[in-house]
This record gives structure tokens, C-alpha cells and sequence, in this order.
């Protein structure tokens, strides 16, 4: 599938509020990105990362949004991509 959605054109976001509270202070930018990661893990998960994340044990883009998805579908964020 396309991360585009066909009939508007726009990207596919997650609401505000599924943001976690670190990034309620954060320039729209970070917001976005945040609520893009949220409601796309397929399209950044297929993203290398060339921040120097790797170190960490990131392996693809994903990794700087989000640490891990639970079994109940809630998500464990990671702080990485906030800076």
C-alpha cells in the first residue's frame, strides 16, 4: 500500500492524541513525524536510519519513534527521534 491516502492526497496521521506527553511541547514538525510513525510502522520500518542510531541497536527507522508495540496494541515510544 502507499502512505499517500488516494483521495486527498495527504499522509495517513494518528491523532494528537495518541502522542506521547514529551512531545506536547515540540515544534509541529516533531508532532507530525511522531503521529506519521504511529499510523505507518510498515513505511518506516522499511526506512534505513543513518542518524548513527545504529549504536544503540536501532535497525531501521522505526526504532527512533517507537521502542516497541505491545501485544495489546499500545505503543512503548522512544525518545530518540524528539531531538
Amino acid at each position: 500500500g502507499s502512505e499517500m491516502c488516494k483521495e486527498t492526497g495527504e499522509l495517513k496521521l494518528a491523532p494528537e492524541s495518541a502522542l506521547p506527553d514529551f512531545v506536547s511541547d515540540t515544534p509541529p514538525q516533531v508532532q507530525e513525524a511522531y503521529r506519521f510513525a504511529i499510523a505507518n510502522p510498515d513505511v518506516l520500518r522499511a526506512i534505513p536510519c543513518y542518524c548513527g542510531c545504529g549504536a544503540v541497536g536501532h535497525k531501521n527507522n522505526l526504532d527512533c519513534y517507537i521502542e516497541s508495540i505491545r501485544p495489546d496494541g499500545s505503543i512503548e515510544f522512544e525518545n530518540h527521534a524528539f531531538g
